[in-house]
């Protein structure tokens, strides 16, 4: 009888092959989703922190300014901030306006929208007891 010399993978070693790959794939998948969906809160949670830590100086800087910060409305309802991120986490600008009623019963509402360069605009409300250090000087 003659010896064949076996040189290639028969077809059920490859189908095992391609088994084992769809399996490992369809399990590693998901797993990938989910640690990029916890980096992108991570990230959401830091550039809120980062704002509201910039409001607190601009509103320390800004305590004497009896007229635009520290109103009646300030003292009951507390600011509005909006800022603008870039892709690389740097504030680019913030605007804070004083809240005329307040939006809701949390201290902090925080929303974050795409813009069209890949920053993001972080929109929040920060409640006059929320920042602490800041004395009001208009009492």
């Amino acid at each position: 009888m003659k010896k064949m010399n076996k040189k290639g993978f028969t077809l059920a070693e490859l189908l095992i092959v391609v088994a084992i790959i769809a399996v490992l794939t369809a399990i590693a998948i998901p797993l990938f989703v989910g640690a990029l969906d916890r980096a992108q809160e991570a990230r959401d949670n830091a550039n809120i922190r980062a704002v509201r830590g910039a409001a607190a100086v601009y509103l320390l800087e800004k305590s004497g300014d009896t007229k635009n910060v520290w109103t009646a409305d300030a003292k009951k309802n507390g600011w509005n901030v909006e800022a603008e991120i870039t892709a690389q986490g740097e504030i680019k600008s913030m605007k804070v306006e004083v809240t005329a009623a307040s939006p809701n019963e949390d201290s902090c509402v925080a929303s974050e929208e795409k813009t069209n360069k890949g920053g993001y605009t972080v929109k929040l409300h920060i409640n006059n007891t929320d920042i602490e250090g800041i004395t009001n000087k208009t009492t």
